[in-house]
């Protein structure tokens, strides 16, 4: 029994490490995702500052489909965001899980060699006593 709870703690502590590598893969992803957004929004505010700064009409009509075009890539990036961010959480909550699962495992395993040392202990001091009693016994015949 006790080989089976070993295989178990390390089958659980592979299943954590797999739970923090998603957790890295989604936080990963949404880093990267919001790294895309600000260069969007940098990028719009860049073109608007060119816009406030020129007269060339060619430059100012040219800004109203870009910003329109930046508009719908923003939306939809904050979108998925939004998405990936309850991505995220779920994998920290899978991996707060597998984590739980792990430590009540080796509790369970800590638990059990205490007791076995216990046990242990108890023997050893059963076998102390009665070489003391015999030793006694002994002396006591003479």
């Amino acid at each position: 029994m006790a080989k089976s709870l070993k295989n178990l703690i390390r089958l659980h502590e592979w299943q954590l490490d797999e739970r923090r590598r998603e957790l890295a893969v989604e936080q990963k992803e949404l880093d990267q995702l919001e790294g895309v957004l600000r260069a969007l929004l940098a990028e719009v505010a860049r073109e608007q500052e060119i816009v406030h700064k020129t007269d060339d009409l060619t430059i100012i009509a040219a800004f109203g489909p870009f910003s329109q075009k930046a508009k719908l890539q923003r939306e939809t990036l904050e979108a998925t965001i939004v998405i990936k961010e309850k991505q995220v959480e779920e994998a920290r909550e899978n991996l707060a899980e597998a984590f739980k699962e792990l430590k009540t495992y080796e509790i369970s395993q800590a638990n059990r060699d205490k007791k076995e040392a216990l046990e242990l202990a108890r023997k050893d001091q059963e076998t102390l006593d009665e070489i003391g009693l015999n030793a006694h016994r002994m002396k006591q015949m003479k």
